[in-house]
Formats: C-alpha cells, structure tokens, sequence
C-alpha cells in the first residue's frame, strides 16, 4: 500500500493501492494520475475531507477502483471526470458513513 504526501498529488502513475487516511490530507487533489495493474484497491478513502479525485484513469484493478473505507468517514469529496474501466468489484464503493460527495462526469465500463 501507498501513502503520499497531503496537498497536490498530480501526473503520478500507481500500481499498487493508494491510501488518503486522514484530517492531514483534507483539502488534497489527486489530478491527472494513472492508478492501473493494481491487485487490490486502486485507491482508499478514510477520514478525510474535501479530497478531490480529477481527470485520473483507473485501469485493470483487481478489487474496487475507488473505495471509501467502511472505518472512519468523509465529508465533500469530489470524484469528477475519471475513466474507470477493467476493474474486477466496484467502480466506486462507499459506505454511509462518508456524506456529501459529489461524483459526477465519470466514465465507468468493462466493470465485473
């Protein structure tokens, strides 16, 4: 699993799932990123506010593309213009605890 730094994470290339767990990364943008050949998750989501997730590609993942964990909860993130394809579970799976979210303008086929 990858943990990044908080603030701007843009034009990065993932292959193994990326975890946003956390107040200290309220606000981060994750823009113009490939998250492809995962085994797992693509990307996790947990305690975390206003994240946006932006013109990224999601490709051949094994599990989830982009998970929002059932521990712990969110509030404002954005999911917007993505391309989600190849991916074995869900494109998207949230819990109800995670509130506000906006996910909107993605491009979801080819999910098992």
């Amino acid at each position: 699993m990858t943990n990044l730094d908080p603030g701007l994470i843009e034009n990065q290339t993932f292959d193994r799932t990326v975890l946003i767990d956390g107040h200290e990364y309220d606000g981060t943008i994750i823009k113009n990123s490939v998250f492809e050949n995962i085994s797992g998750d693509g990307l996790q989501i947990r305690d975390v506010n206003d994240l946006c997730i932006e013109n990224c590609t999601f490709k051949n993942i094994s599990e989830n593309a982009i998970r929002f964990r059932n521990s712990g909860g969110s509030d404002g993130v954005k999911i917007l213009n993505n391309n989600i394809s190849e991916i074995d579970h869900n494109g998207i799976l949230a819990a109800e605890n995670h509130i506000n979210s906006t996910i909107k303008g993605n491009t979801i086929y080819n999910v098992l």
